[in-house]
């Protein structure tokens, strides 16, 4: 089998793949690590986080290897509460993307970086005030619309719940969170339309500030 599985710090699964041509090596991959994703959960009753390392895989376009890690990502989302993955490789980001939004996962993501995977499996959304979220909200989606500027809203609000994901709604706090996040990305996404050279942080302070009136304003327009 080639790649590694370890539990590391704070608890969190690190496993690093390497896809070569050899689709068995990649089943056995996913065997393992679902092997021992299921066995921390039952051992502490929670679930769990994993880290991917993605850095030395290329891009594979065997379906039948697609669909061994699809289905283990299936068979593994009952048992994870986060999955990042990391890679330098833009196009591979994109693919592993695609293959978790396949197999319906919506609490995994591909980063550029280990830190920026990192800091995203460790970040809780619990507790995080009306000013957080409208807050991170709105940077989150003036970078993505910077990065990309054709990137739809409903492609940047489906990155975004995944990245904080209040979709759960399992008490009124986390319900309120989910409805703010909704119009923040509506808010930002518009204002940033009408106001493409507003400077980051002079776009999300006149935001924060105003949300009321243009949430009331960009909704009457839809």
């Amino acid at each position: 089998m080639k790649g590694t599985i370890e539990i590391g710090a704070k608890g969190i699964i690190c496993t690093k793949l390497v896809i070569g041509e050899d689709v068995q090596e990649v089943k056995e991959w996913a065997e393992a690590l679902k092997k021992l994703i299921k066995k921390e959960y039952e051992k502490t009753g929670k679930k769990v986080r994993v880290l991917t390392d993605l850095t030395e895989c290329g891009l594979s376009k065997n379906l039948l290897m697609q669909t061994a890690i699809s289905d283990m990502e299936t068979e593994d989302e009952p048992y994870v509460e986060k999955s990042a993955a990391y890679t330098p490789n833009f196009a591979l980001r994109q693919l592993a993307n695609i293959i978790a939004k396949i197999s319906g996962r919506k609490n995994f993501i591909v980063f550029k970086t280990r830190e920026e995977a990192l800091k995203w499996l460790e970040e809780s959304e619990k507790g995080k005030s009306r000013e957080e979220i409208i807050k991170e909200t709105a940077h989150e989606v003036y970078r993505l619309l910077k990065a990309s500027p054709n990137k739809t809203q409903e492609k940047i609000l489906d990155y975004i719940s995944r990245l904080h994901d209040y979709s759960k709604m399992e008490s009124d706090e986390e319900l309120q969170a989910y409805t703010l996040q909704q119009g923040a990305v509506l808010v930002t996404y518009c204002y940033l339309k009408e106001n493409p050279s507003m400077p980051e942080e002079k776009a999300v302070k006149y935001i924060i500030e105003n949300y009321s009136d243009l949430l009331s304003k960009y909704s009457s327009e839809e």
